[in-house]
């Protein structure tokens, strides 16, 4: 539960996160501020959010708790470099809450479509739970002039998407009525004005309730659509001030946003090394070869450099079956270009490179043979419903991988059956802890996002990716020649291991 009021009052947050509502006052009503107590409340929980910040008044936020800014004086991030769609990512699969102050862009109207289309992009593939917060309302909603149809989509289909809706305005009758009559929920303030108490007036069953509008203090709000009977409350004292607050890049940054920081700061996040050149010359002089066992010239190091290593780490959600029942659980796995799934210290734990050239079809083929134990190009084809001829070429293609071999005959028709090298893993099976990332690398890799979903798909019909990020983890790269001869060796930087 929320608690919002100074007597208590509150209401379940589910009520707001997935919800369209609105808060609604004139100036020095408190409109403002009762958003922020709202935000602190949602802080205080872990729930993640973003608001759209027009007159820089969330930044003091920041002195009691874990907030993201993008643009503004003192923000963590500048509104014009950083990768919207991937902020937007971070932010919902994380829960991070985000500040996007727009208060000294130009183009304020263009940010926004592009922070608010990026959110419900995210919001499409994650599904999970987040609240956008719009302050003046009005300037992005307006009731006459150009609109903005992410507004709308937000407003109409966003919760489907996990997408919740809050719209803060001084003026209720300058704002779209179709985006405001979306609105289940209301904080409905002081109104003084005839066409903004009209623009409300749907919003009371009770038309003295709307009629007191004028005469309610500062600070003072109906609460509506929370409860079965409207209510008037008022908002509870801030933890943290109001306006006037400058955060700094550098102090109270929490290690989770500092983390999101220095991504998009970067080019790239990397594992910090922990390995010095001249240890990782050391291991590797231990390690070079005698050219006759005990006697001769040991191999000359001719080169040893620090290179990096992309690795995808996917946020996954698999099936897990009990008797009766079926859940899903999230995890984290990582997999390198070449289809490896390593753990955290970047060692393999299941090599899925023969996926790499496998169409899909193939892939189906392979597994229909995998869990069956043995079928005739027939059985396949009539099973996995793929066509007579592609069910054949299929096969020829696993049995020139070496995928499957021949297993005997049925009447005429031979038998195939999975290579008993290939190893099939279930999807909770390339779950493993997080790999700490602590530096910036000036690397960038870009992953066939096709490739690795249908990786995943055949690991696990059911299992979807919720999330993915390129990081890179540190090798040195160490020549060795003797004569003629040259070997190279890879020696983990953070590990010491041998590669």
């Amino acid at each position: 539960m929320i608690s919002l009021g100074v007597k208590g009052e509150s209401f379940n947050e589910s009520d707001l996160l997935t919800a369209r509502s609105c808060i609604i006052a004139q100036s020095g009503a408190g409109k403002s501020y009762g958003v922020a107590v709202i935000c602190e409340e949602l802080l205080a929980r872990g729930f993640g959010f973003t608001v759209i910040d027009t007159e820089g008044e969330y930044s003091s936020l920041k002195q009691k708790f874990e907030v993201l800014t993008v643009g503004g004086s003192g923000s963590d991030l500048n509104v014009k470099g950083v990768d919207l769609s991937k902020l937007a990512s971070r932010a919902i699969s994380e829960s991070i809450p985000v500040i996007l102050d727009v208060s000294d862009v130009n183009d304020e109207r263009g940010i926004v479509n592009d922070w608010l289309s990026s959110i419900y992009e995210a919001a499409d593939k994650l599904r999970k739970p987040y609240l956008v917060v719009v302050e003046e309302a009005d300037k992005f909603v307006p009731q006459r002039g150009a609109r903005m149809n992410i507004f709308h989509e937000v407003a109409r289909r966003g919760r489907k998407r996990g997408l919740g809706l809050l719209i803060a305005s001084q003026r209720p009758a300058l704002i779209d009525k179709d985006v405001l009559s979306q609105c289940s929920h209301q904080f409905i303030g002081k109104l003084t004005l005839d066409n903004d108490l009209d623009a409300v007036k749907h919003f009371f069953d009770n038309r003295k309730d709307l009629l007191s509008l004028p005469d309610l203090n500062p600070g003072e709000f109906f609460m509506i659509g929370f409860k079965p009977e409207p209510s008037l409350f008022k908002f509870h004292e801030r933890i943290t001030s109001h306006e006037g607050f400058t955060p700094s890049v550098t102090d109270g940054v929490s290690p989770r946003v500092r983390e999101v920081v220095d991504f998009f700061k970067s080019d790239g996040p990397g594992v910090k090394v922990l390995v010095s050149k001249s240890d990782a010359e050391l291991i590797a002089s231990r390690l070079s070869r005698r050219k006759f066992l005990l006697f001769g010239k040991k191999e000359e190091i001719t080169q040893l450099r620090l290179f990096y290593e992309p690795v995808i780490e996917l946020s996954l959600r698999a099936p897990k079956n009990h008797l009766f029942s079926e859940e899903f659980i999230d995890g984290l796995a990582y997999l390198t270009p070449g289809l490896l799934v390593v753990d955290k210290e970047f060692r393999t734990l299941f090599d899925l490179s023969f996926m790499k050239s496998l169409s899909l079809i193939d892939l189906r083929t392979l597994l229909s043979l995998l869990y069956s134990g043995s079928r005739t190009v027939s059985d396949v084809a009539r099973k996995e419903s793929i066509g007579a001829e592609a069910s054949r070429k299929s096969v020829n293609t696993l049995l020139t991988a070496g995928l499957i071999v021949h297993s005997g005959w049925v009447g005429k028709e031979m038998v195939f059956k999975s290579a008993t090298k290939i190893i099939m893993p279930r999807v909770s099976s390339l779950f493993t802890e997080r790999i700490s990332v602590g530096a910036s690398v000036n690397e960038q890799f870009v992953f066939d996002a096709d490739l690795v979903n249908k990786v995943v798909k055949s690991l696990g019909p059911k299992a979807s990716i919720v999330g993915s990020k390129v990081i890179y983890y540190p090798f040195y790269k160490v020549t060795f020649r003797s004569g003629d001869l040259s070997r190279e060796m890879l020696i983990n930087a953070v590990t010491r291991r041998i590669k």
